[in-house]
């Protein structure tokens, strides 16, 4: 510990302090704090922070005075308990100056219980790998993101709920714990309805493709697109964006119902278990089993940017309206796809869709990532009226070949186009 504690005089530390492990949750941090002061984390909360209003998701609603608070009653600097917080995900997942007034769409509800709507008839708390619980007592800030569905070190699924008595954990809601006859790694690691231990089952095996998608989507969020220059935050929200798409309910567009059915049989899985849904999905609600099937093919399908998704759009006839219409201040990389890579098949005007232009310097592709004619649209190349005689015979067959392997087009008198098309360029 640092003598930091000695610089001023009213600095009133806690008599049973103990510092945050670095990528431990704040809630489990108070939790372990609380048992050492044979109090329950509720009432630690109301201890240290006299207007705590009782709100259960400390994790993300905790203000920066508390904060405070906090840092100089644990001799902590304000930066080690900030990261404690899902504050620490600003600007990595999500661009929100402040978590306190709207639920952030890639945070997991702090207490979870089914829903009417039929498509979450589970209950679920903190999330948790059972092997990594067992080997370090505490809850991890990864765990609660809905960004996260399996654990990378060992290989498992992580299990929302306890495996014994099916409820879902929230340290907020424990009640008095038997501080005689309990360690503080059995109040962390014990079930807070049944009282049996979490850690004591076996855990799912997670297919070796879901633990790699988890892999890369980590590396993101610590390091950003490797050849891509696009905002880590940017990225998230048009991924969240294509995982709700894939998910289908009675409201969908019918071409988007198409490509996602197209997209489930192209990865060798089954959409049936996912759909129709009679409500309004929300993807963060999906037990993490679905949730992490519909993240895996959202990923997929924003690969090879912007090739294979303009080419399954094109492939189903999607029209930008279904696409950009529930989808307001769009990343401009994302909108400038859409807006040039697929066919103009709607009424509405595109000065009237609204994009996020905020990132336009950082987005694009390091060179050549792109071909011109995915970015470019060229009206005479989707019109068929243009191609009424066909002199493709005059092309030498090699050049037709060539085009065809770039472009991956078969009708003859696009390709008679875009040759001569390249014959002006060069």
């Amino acid at each position: 510990m640092s003598f930091n504690l000695f610089e001023t005089r009213n600095n009133q530390l806690l008599p049973a302090l103990c510092k945050p492990f670095p990528d431990e949750l704040l809630s489990s941090w108070m939790a372990r704090m609380a048992y050492q002061h044979g109090l329950t984390t509720k009432e630690m909360c109301a201890y240290i922070w006299p207007s705590y209003s009782g709100n259960p998701d400390i994790d993300r609603i905790v203000g920066d005075a508390n904060l405070n608070i906090l840092a100089e009653k644990t001799n902590c600097t304000f930066a080690e308990v900030n990261a404690t917080t899902m504050a620490f995900y600003k600007h990595v997942l999500f661009a929100q100056k402040n978590l306190l007034y709207a639920p952030e769409q890639w945070i997991i509800p702090s207490k979870r219980i089914g829903s009417k709507s039929g498509y979450m008839q589970h209950s679920s708390g903190l999330m948790f790998c059972p092997k990594c619980l067992e080997s370090e007592p505490y809850f991890k800030k990864q765990w609660r993101l809905a960004i996260s569905f399996a654990c990378t070190k060992c290989g498992y699924y992580l299990i929302e709920s306890c495996p014994h008595c099916h409820k879902g954990n929230s340290f907020i809601d424990v009640r008095q714990p038997n501080f005689a006859h309990q360690s503080v790694y059995e109040h962390m690691v014990y079930c807070h309805h049944c009282g049996k231990d979490v850690t004591d089952c076996e855990p799912e095996i997670a297919p070796v493709r879901v633990v790699k998608t988890q892999q890369l989507l980590f590396e993101i969020m610590e390091h950003g697109l490797n050849e891509k220059v696009i905002y880590t935050e940017s990225y998230f929200k048009v991924l969240h964006h294509m995982a709700s798409l894939l998910l289908i309910d009675k409201q969908t567009d019918r071409n988007i119902k198409k490509l996602a059915e197209y997209v489930y049989w192209e990865n060798n899985l089954s959409h049936s278990d996912l759909r129709p849904y009679n409500d309004t999905i929300v993807l963060r609600d999906l037990p993490v089993k679905k949730r992490a099937v519909v993240i895996m093919l959202a990923h997929w399908v924003l690969q090879d940017w912007p090739h294979r998704f303009i080419d399954l759009c094109l492939t189903h006839k999607v029209k930008k309206s279904s696409l950009l219409s529930d989808f307001p201040n769009a990343p401009y990389w994302f909108w400038e796809a859409v807006r040039h890579g697929l066919e103009p098949s709607f009424p509405a005007k595109l000065d009237n869709l609204k994009h996020d232009n905020t990132d336009t310097c950082t987005v694009r592709m390091k060179e050549p990532c792109l071909k011109r004619l995915d970015y470019d649209y060229d009206e005479y190349f989707y019109d068929d009226n243009k191609y009424e005689d066909d002199d493709s015979d005059c092309i030498n067959p090699d050049n037709i070949e060539r085009i065809q392997r770039l472009y991956g087009i078969d009708d003859t008198r696009r390709l008679r186009y875009l040759f001569n098309r390249e014959e002006c360029w060069n």
